[in-house]
């Protein structure tokens, strides 16, 4: 499986660890603690980015409602992460990928996973420019590869399937702006569902920003947690705030 796929797994499960801390806190005290070391081992960025984001929430949240000892412990929980992601190898090496090769162009048989980003983002750009009303359809990938054999002198693309690696220009691409507009209307509406709820919006709010670097509801992997785990918060919501819904 895709590391970063993995990883979001793990970034959920502490998620959830984390807004149900107390109910089991044995459990998931150890759950916070494997889940992170295999995040670490995994050094998708945008996870660790998303991690981060998401230890800094919790903490603002249980600030607003005072609870002096969750905000030591978890305070210092963040600091360890903090420590962690910065002073282990593995990880500060991809961060620092992304600072020496942002400017360096594919060429050849040289790229790596931040020149063929930037390569991918250009050509999403292009291929916007000139995209038809219904979008490019299942002819996109094709579409995508002619873009990056017109613009770098490289076989790249014929090693591995490089695809949008963005879920929203993905749609986009694929079905057109009207298409995009139905997908926004349908993640807006969701998000109405589920906004009392801090772990829910949380939740929702991890799966947008993984969509900036992935595919990620295109593979089963991604669509099925997605999938699940929303249709498990709507009914908890709904049934919070409609307590008759329960009778249904």
């Amino acid at each position: 499986m895709h590391p970063t796929y993995f990883s979001s797994f793990l970034l959920f499960s502490i998620t959830f660890s984390l807004f149900k801390f107390k109910s089991n806190i044995v459990f998931n005290l150890l759950n916070l603690i494997i889940s992170l070391f295999f995040i670490m081992l995994f050094s998708s960025r945008i996870i660790l980015l998303i991690l981060l984001l998401t230890l800094t929430i919790y903490l603002s949240v249980q600030i607003s409602k005072s609870r002096k000892k969750v905000i030591k412990f978890f305070g210092l929980f963040l600091v360890i992460t903090v420590i962690f992601i910065f002073n282990t190898d593995v990880v500060k090496n991809r961060f620092k990928e992304v600072m020496s090769q942002f400017n360096k162009p594919i060429s050849g048989n040289y790229y790596n996973s931040t020149n063929t980003r930037i390569a991918i983002y250009k050509c999403n750009i292009q291929l916007t420019k000139e995209l038809p009303f219904f979008g490019y359809g299942n002819a996109l990938q094709n579409k995508l590869d002619d873009c990056y054999a017109k613009n770098y002198d490289s076989i790249f693309y014929k090693v591995n399937i490089f695809n949008t690696h963005n879920y929203y220009f993905y749609i986009l691409l694929y079905g057109g702006w009207f298409f995009l507009i139905l997908f926004l209307v349908y993640f807006y509406y969701i998000f109405t569902t589920l906004k009392n709820n801090m772990m829910h919006v949380v939740f929702f709010f991890q799966v947008l920003m993984i969509n900036l670097t992935e595919n990620y509801l295109s593979r089963h992997y991604g669509l099925f947690l997605f999938c699940f785990f929303i249709t498990i918060f709507i009914y908890v919501n709904l049934n919070e705030r409609n307590p008759e819904f329960r009778e249904i």
